[in-house]
């Protein structure tokens, strides 16, 4: 099966309401969707969708890298000679992810049984976040997000003043201990001193674990020896190599893997069978897409080996605009592998 044709639209879309993290305040993102003709007619879609502050790419570069791509026809021929011209090309990440979301739609259209024995649950289960906020508003949001059963919820921290954090944490632990797991995610923001003295405080909690507390890989690595495999890898993560380096240390039971601006769909895939081959928890996030790019990202999660809660309840985007069949501001995610390719619906 061929590509006969690529195009692509951008969109720009507002958060229902601003995000903030210890890096940034997030208020809309530009995407770009996708459109790929196969020589049946069938049509098949996939989403670039860079975020600020977290992608070496803007949403320019990935204009740019896609109108070369097009204008080469690196993305015309079928699944394996596209994928071959592509190794053979420099790609941003997260233009690399939506140009293999095309690919994955086109072998799940046709050729599915190839993924019918790796597909590992039908329910995906999904963490509540939460962005840094006011206390106020902080304990108001995680109080929706139990009233709506879910059952593990991640903090973003990484105020200025860790007292901040810590009242936030302990207000939630204290109401919530036996109902919930808590998840932490710094964002790379502490030092390694300040990450030492933080963890002699947070150890009085009974937190599942804590996203990317520091910048640099060494440190997290000292860190995990120090306070045990609680600490998770995540930013530091930007490579196939980079992930597979973690895995093999042994030092980490989790690794967070952002696909869709990072890696892309295929190596993920890789990936994610050398960590169920290890027992290592790959737990994929997403980064504010739309129904198309989550879709891909429930995917990869259905394949993981375990039962823990995926980061999959960024505020989905354009809901207005691209509509599927397909639930995900949920805390668990139901996922057929005969529902796939997923079907879209442009309503604007």
């Amino acid at each position: 099966m061929r590509i006969i044709a690529l195009t692509y639209q951008i969109y720009k879309f507002p958060l229902s309401s601003d995000f903030t993290n210890s890096k940034q305040k997030i208020v809309n993102k530009e995407v770009i969707i996708l459109k790929a003709k196969d020589d049946l007619n069938n049509y098949h879609f996939g989403e670039v969708s860079p975020l600020i502050e977290f992608s070496e790419e803007t949403i320019l570069d990935c204009i740019n890298g896609l109108d070369t791509l097009i204008n080469r026809k690196i993305v015309l021929g079928n699944v394996d000679e596209i994928k071959n011209k592509l190794k053979r090309n420099e790609i941003y990440p997260s233009v690399k992810f939506g140009i293999e979301q095309v690919l994955l739609s086109i072998e799940l259209r046709y050729n599915s049984k190839i993924y019918s024995h790796k597909f590992k649950f039908s329910q995906v289960n999904i963490n509540g976040v939460v962005g840094i906020k006011p206390q106020n508003e902080t304990i108001k949001r995680v109080n929706e997000l139990v009233n709506k059963n879910f059952k593990t919820i991640k903090l973003k921290i990484g105020r200025n003043n860790f007292s901040e954090d810590l009242e936030i944490i302990k207000t939630i632990s204290e109401k919530y201990c036996d109902k919930v797991k808590i998840r932490l995610d710094v964002n790379g923001k502490w030092t390694y001193n300040e990450a030492k003295e933080n963890f002699k405080i947070l150890s009085q909690f009974n937190l599942q674990f804590i996203e990317q507390p520091v910048k640099e890989l060494n440190d997290l690595e000292k860190l995990s020896a120090e306070f045990g495999q609680i600490i998770v890898p995540d930013e530091c993560v930007e490579t196939f190599e980079d992930a597979v380096k973690i895995i093999d240390s042994d030092k980490f039971n989790f690794i967070v893997l952002k696909p869709a601006i990072r890696i892309g769909i295929f190596d993920t895939l890789k990936i994610i069978s050398i960590a169920n081959s290890k027992n290592i928890n790959v737990i994929i996030t997403s980064s504010f897409e739309t129904i198309i790019g989550r879709s891909a990202l429930i995917f990869l999660a259905s394949i993981t080996n375990h039962s823990f809660a995926h980061g999959l309840s960024t505020e989905l985007l354009g809901a207005d605009t691209i509509n599927a069949n397909l639930e995900v501001n949920k805390p668990k995610i139901l996922s057929d592998l005969n529902n796939y390719p997923i079907t879209f619906e442009f309503l604007q």
